[in-house]
């Protein structure tokens, strides 16, 4: 009796497992986007680099040639005569630019040559001081130079040369070379513009006019009567350099003036000449 009493109690426990069993589902799958899905966490977005622009490259400057000088002076005497002729010359050089650097050295050299050709001319008025009991001063020669403008495509120089050859005073000249540095190439006034010189010419004259008329606006009656009109005839074509901002041209003593207003420059601004003018300068 026991026996079977316990055999139907686990008989009753299997049942009550299996009911149980029966009435558990396993749960639905979720659908992708159901709202009761599970979500990952959001991972925070990583700070992105700013892309910034590229900037403009900048345009590469060609180097500047390094101008130096060399000089020359000397002293001109005869056994008996001392000091008939003195000169002291100084003229540009450098080293990258051998072309220009031999242009100026023989330039020294013909200058000196032509001095002492003229000597004949020295002891003449030498004998005359002497015959006169006058006070003789020898001829005295003076060179130096100024860059005017050196942007490593255009080198620009003015020379000055002081003189005294026993006048009634000194005199003081001026002249120039313009060159274009790549190649050595000496520049003309026609190498500057893209038209010809019948259109560039009128131009220059022009501006030379007008600053003509205001400085005697301001300081009274300077030049020669005919100075305007002989313009044409008196402005020399290798008279002029180049700044970075002017051409400058000049008119040298008593070309359209008298002694004692000096040598003229006339600076004219680029930008006056920019629409008719090389696009390089």
């Amino acid at each position: 009796m026991k026996r079977n009493l316990v055999s139907l109690m686990a008989l009753v426990l299997c049942v009550a497992l299996l009911l149980c069993a029966c009435g558990k589902k396993d749960p639905a799958p979720v659908e992708p986007g159901d709202p009761a899905a599970p979500t990952e966490p959001v991972q925070p977005a990583q700070p992105v680099d700013p892309v910034l622009p590229a900037e403009p490259s900048q345009p590469v400057q060609p180097a500047l040639p390094e101008i130096a000088s060399d000089s020359r002076a000397g002293d001109y005497t005869t056994d008996d005569i001392p000091g008939l002729l003195r000169y002291d010359l100084t003229w540009p050089i450098c080293d990258t630019l051998p072309g220009i650097s031999l242009y100026y050295q023989q330039q020294a050299a013909d200058l000196i040559s032509y001095f002492e050709s003229d000597i004949e001319c020295v002891l003449s008025r030498y004998a005359d001081a002497v015959e006169y009991q006058l006070e003789f001063t020898p001829d005295i020669h003076e060179m130096g130079f100024s860059v005017m403008r050196n942007d490593g495509e255009v080198l620009s120089v003015l020379q000055d040369l002081y003189e005294y050859l026993g006048g009634a005073h000194p005199g003081i000249s001026y002249f120039a070379r313009t060159w274009q540095v790549e190649g050595e190439r000496l520049l003309s006034l026609d190498d500057l513009f893209t038209v010809p010189e019948s259109e560039w010419l009128p131009r220059i004259l022009q501006a030379v006019e007008a600053q003509m008329d205001q400085r005697e606006s301001e300081d009274g009656p300077l030049y020669y009567e005919n100075a305007r009109a002989d313009l044409p005839d008196l402005f020399g074509s290798d008279d002029f350099y180049l700044t970075d901002d002017c051409l400058v041209v000049f008119f040298n003593e008593y070309s359209i003036g008298p002694y004692v207003i000096g040598p003229q420059f006339f600076e004219i601004p680029l930008t006056d000449l920019c629409d008719i003018m090389e696009a390089w300068l």
